[in-house]
């Protein structure tokens, strides 16, 4: 136990709130939908679908649970892709009393048999396109996508649409089970209950007033925990929630458009996507429906903060919160007067408790650095890994005689004299991929298990286009292929934790205390990154090279390298095309660039686009 005696005034560290959080989490949904069941609830694909019917379908799927076996302490697998469905399978899910467990489609079979066992779900949830995923868990499947709006018997017809036999839910209940990476070489699963999302919800009410007429946008996966923001603070508001097509997810110009066509008032973003945006051609006139941008997962830069607030004419706010702390557990408003390189993180959302320990564990003054610790009502129960694990990072921390359970978030913070935190970076290895928490430790298992794979060390590259870089070396005797290794990883890892470049090298270098050397490995990783030798002229290749070397924040490359071998991402490609787009005026997709992804094939793209456009002019 810590004693911690603070010189720090005591509303830096806390924001006591009044209002009652001691609530599920769909009743907050199930009072809009009485208040107003004929307002607009969600937009789909040009469906729109009523708070009547979304609680209609919502309550049928939730007693088909029941029929199953789900229930308060039970747990059920969610594995689908955006839809009405997924929206009202997460609501369903949720009534019945048991925990929802979030599986990515797009990960592999391997780490979702791993997740289901692990967070011992005893029935899915899934589409009938999804469904085929999950025969490795072993887990009977319910199908969402063929359930009617009700079901005779099931619902009453009435506005509120209450279930006939509804199941007492505590607030102590669990809500949902998110998987993050883990640093013992497989993930982990967060153990979350309703009242922390409901404080979560509440607050944001308070502090963020959303109307009827407001629309969030769902754009992210039902396993980062922003989705949960995205899909619940519109409905327990009596909002629309608008959700992307799966098809634009991962194009920033389709989400733009989607922005702009739906009238989206307040957005949720990564720095990294907002990057991609602003990119696109995100301003006042394209994001004229915005209201607030709330940003989150990585850290901030002020510039690209002022870049949004100057060119869209919007409020932005910087959010940060592990998900042990149920979404966010600190907030900024950002100031055109800001001057540090990075947006602070500031101070606590509402019912939250900061503090901030030195090396010695005792309060940390101002301008001193030390490990910030949360706690409150959004501290997450623990993990599904046992009481050691738990045990490691939740402590009881003790403050002027009022013992606290805090969450130690391994992330290096400051005072500022203005009462907010900055954010300085992490006290281990953990690094942040576009939003996606990463434990190297996760990844480096997954690519020793490779057979003739002796050891490997996983680290972000440096720059503003940030991407996981793996080295290896060989066991005697064994010839690897960097492609076979990390196409093997990709079995087992997620798509977001495969490392964009694997390279082989004889040894990992160390320094003088036996630690692995990452200024040599990073310096040894792209040959391909010195700047190219070419006049540079106003020829399509040069400029070309000028956007990804913007991109990179490098010079201009080789015309000829690949672009990802240039530590380039699957975001950062979609930044360069928008450009070419927006900067060239040349329309040219990202499918065909990709096929083959370097400055010269983008230019013969370029000028057959051009080409094209001159013969239609005629």
């Amino acid at each position: 136990m810590t004693d911690a005696r603070f010189d720090v005034p005591a509303h830096w560290r806390s924001n006591p709130q009044t209002y009652d959080y001691l609530r599920s989490v769909h009743s907050l949904v199930e009072e809009r939908a009485r208040v107003a069941p004929d307002t607009l609830a969600l937009q789909f694909l040009g469906r729109e679908t009523t708070y009547r019917s979304l609680e209609r379908r919502a309550n049928a799927l939730a007693t088909r649970l029941r029929a199953h076996g789900a229930g308060p302490g039970t747990t059920v697998a969610l594995c689908m892709t955006h839809a009405v469905e997924s929206v009202a399978g997460m609501l369903a899910i949720l009534k019945s009393g048991a925990a929802y467990v979030p599986m990515d489609p797009t990960h592999p079979p391997e780490r979702l048999k791993f997740m289901a066992a692990d967070a011992r779900c005893g029935l899915a949830l899934a589409q009938s396109w999804t469904c085929d995923l999950l025969d490795g868990t072993g887990l009977p499947v319910l199908l969402c996508d063929d359930a009617p709006d009700e079901e005779p018997g099931d619902v009453p017809n009435t506005p509120g649409n209450t279930l006939i036999t509804p199941n007492t839910v505590s607030p102590n209940d669990v809500a949902y089970i998110l998987y993050t990476s883990g640093s013992t070489g497989d993930p982990k699963g967060v153990v979350v209950e309703h009242g922390g999302v409901v404080n979560r919800l509440l607050w944001d009410q308070q502090m963020f007033p959303t109307r009827p007429g407001d629309r969030i946008l769902h754009h992210t996966s039902l396993g980062f925990d922003i989705s949960i923001w995205e899909i619940l603070a519109p409905l327990a508001a009596g909002a629309c929630l608008v959700l992307t097509p799966p098809a634009d997810l991962r194009d920033p110009m389709s989400l733009l458009h989607l922005i702009d066509s739906a009238s989206v008032t307040v957005i949720g973003l990564t720095p990294s996507l907002l990057r991609a945006l602003l990119d696109a051609g995100l301003d006042k006139q394209t994001g004229r429906s915005l209201r607030y941008v709330f940003c989150g997962g990585e850290a901030l830069p002020t510039e690209l903060a002022r870049r949004t607030a100057d060119s869209a004419g919007v409020q932005v706010f910087n959010f940060y919160g592990p998900t042990e702390a149920t979404i966010d557990a600190t907030f900024w408003c950002f100031r055109p007067d800001e001057h540090t390189p990075v947006a602070p993180i500031g101070r606590p959302i509402g019912n939250c408790t900061v503090q901030v320990l030195d090396v010695e564990g005792t309060p940390a003054g101002i301008g001193t650095p030390g490990e910030l610790l949360v706690g409150g009502p959004g501290l997450a129960r623990g993990y599904t890994a046992g009481v050691t694990a738990t045990d490691r990072v939740f402590i009881t921390v003790t403050d002027r005689g009022t013992a606290r359970r805090m969450y130690r978030t391994g992330d290096l913070v400051a005072w500022r004299d203005d009462g907010a935190l900055d954010y300085l970076g992490r006290l281990d290895d953990q690094v942040k991929i576009r939003g996606h928490r990463i434990e190297p430790t996760e990844v480096e298992a997954a690519l020793t298990a490779v057979d003739g794979v002796a050891e490997a060390a996983v680290l972000a590259s440096d720059g503003p286009e940030k991407t996981l870089l793996a080295f290896i070396t060989a066991q005697p005797g064994h010839a690897l292929s960097a492609v076979e290794v990390r196409n093997r990883a990709s079995r087992t890892l997620p798509p977001y934790m495969v490392p964009s470049r694997v390279q082989i090298v004889d040894t990992i270098p160390r320094d003088a205390n036996g630690k692995r050397d990452r200024r040599a490995l990073l310096d040894s990783v792209w040959p391909a990154r010195t700047a190219s030798q070419e006049p540079i002229g106003e020829t399509p290749t040069s400029q070309l090279a000028s956007l990804v070397g913007r991109i990179l924040g490098t010079g201009a490359p080789d015309p000829k390298a690949d672009f990802f071998d240039l530590g380039g991402s699957s975001l950062g490609a979609a930044r360069l095309i928008a450009l070419v787009r927006r900067e060239l005026h040349t329309d040219v997709t990202l499918r065909d660039f990709l096929s083959e992804p370097s400055v010269a094939h983008l230019a013969d793209l370029v000028i057959r686009g051009r080409v094209e456009a001159a013969e239609k002019d005629r």
